[in-house]
């Protein structure tokens, strides 16, 4: 078994409440997007560095999620540049309202956080978030082939 997919599979053990998983593919993405968001308003490209080191940690777990994501943070990066002259203060509402779902959806989870356990969650969560999304379409994206 790789380790994307034990990552997955005790991610997912963490988020088996529908309310809990719901809230998690709208609170995951808005987080996402306001670090990269805060990363940017310091105006020396470190949103890009952060992306460059993020692409390189989901190489090394399977190059579908490295391309799945980078796709999805450069769709972000491309927002961050339209929302430029507003981006820190969209960035901090972004990120206080998608961390108080995050922690309302765990407490009726009845669980804590999986980033409690081990920091690489906070990285997993996004692939947990495409892998839902995907799924719903009937497809199987993150396979030990992958």
């Amino acid at each position: 078994m790789s380790v994307l997919t034990r990552l997955l599979e005790s991610y997912e053990k963490n988020h088996q409440n529908p309310i809990n998983e719901a809230i998690h593919i709208i609170a995951i993405p808005l987080i996402m997007f306001s670090i990269l968001g805060m990363t940017a308003a310091f105006d020396i490209f470190l949103e890009y560095i952060l992306v460059g080191i993020v692409i390189i940690y989901y190489l090394k777990l399977s190059k579908i999620a490295a391309l799945l994501m980078l796709v999805w943070l450069l769709i972000y990066l491309g927002l961050v540049i339209l929302l430029k002259l507003y981006i820190i203060e969209i960035s901090i509402l972004l990120f206080a309202f998608g961390w108080i779902l995050q922690f309302l959806g765990h407490f009726i989870e009845g669980k804590r956080p999986s980033f409690f356990e081990d920091l690489r969650y906070f990285l997993i969560g996004p692939l947990f978030v495409v892998q839902k999304v995907i799924l719903k379409f009937g497809i199987k994206v993150f396979t030990d082939n992958g």
